[in-house]
């Protein structure tokens, strides 16, 4: 890694950033250029979700409404609803933004709740399940341990977390910030291996999808993986 990643730093300059980000999907909504809302790919990413899932619970019912799922960054919450759909889950669905624009799913339930992730606190209890497709990639790195630090700290003692990044097409993390000042990180596997395990989580699960366009002249991909609570942390 290139830059800092000292969690001393964590909440200098947080604020701003976070009004940053929004700020940029906002734009990005407002002007309908959310291709990752209904993007093919990310059914892919949805289905990598539901098998990870049953797999981490083999002998649970489905549909399971006993299955509590915090899906962050969840935008329109689309793939929220088809969580909670196929999963018979109780999905609560997180975003900076009041955007969430879904069906009702058939089953399950889904909550929406506006604001920061980083503000959750598991007063009412922890979830088994936490979904980041695309929220990681997107912030500082001076932040990244507390993010992965209160995701666990959010999840039950034997709970799963799901995750879907930009894949760096080498070695080394890269960065690719925006024009706006919104970070875009494209991450290794070796490197969030590394960053979850000292939060206390285990990598269990790991594969590449192809995203279908080329960025910084390269063909984006994302990595998807999972982690399970596990050792310190």
């Amino acid at each position: 890694m290139t830059r800092s990643t000292d969690p001393g730093t964590a909440h200098t300059g947080y604020a701003d950033y976070r009004d940053t980000v929004a700020s940029s999907f906002r734009s990005a909504y407002d002007a309908h250029r959310d291709r990752w809302t209904d993007d093919p790919v990310a059914a892919g990413i949805t289905d990598f979700a539901v098998a990870a899932v049953r797999r981490h619970r083999p002998g649970a019912p489905y549909p399971d409404p006993a299955v509590r799922l915090l899906d962050i960054g969840a935008g329109r919450g689309h793939q929220s609803a088809v969580l909670a759909e196929r999963l018979g889950a109780d999905v609560t669905a997180v975003d900076l933004l009041p955007v969430a624009d879904a069906t009702a799913p058939r089953r399950g339930r889904v909550r929406h709740v506006v604001g920061d992730f980083l503000d959750l606190a598991p007063a009412d209890g922890r979830y088994d399940v936490l979904l980041d497709n695309g929220c990681l990639h997107h912030q500082r790195p001076e932040d990244w341990a507390r993010f992965v630090a209160h995701g666990r700290r959010l999840l039950a003692d034997d709970g799963l977390w799901v995750l879907c990044t930009f894949l760096s097409p080498g070695p080394e993390v890269a960065f690719h910030d925006q024009a706006d000042g919104r970070h875009n990180v494209w991450f290794t596997p070796d490197d969030l291996q590394e960053l979850f395990t000292t939060a206390g989580l285990v990598r269990v699960d790991e594969t590449v999808l192809d995203r279908r366009f080329a960025a910084r002249g390269f063909d984006l991909a994302y990595l998807l993986q999972t982690f399970v609570v596990g050792g310190a942390g």
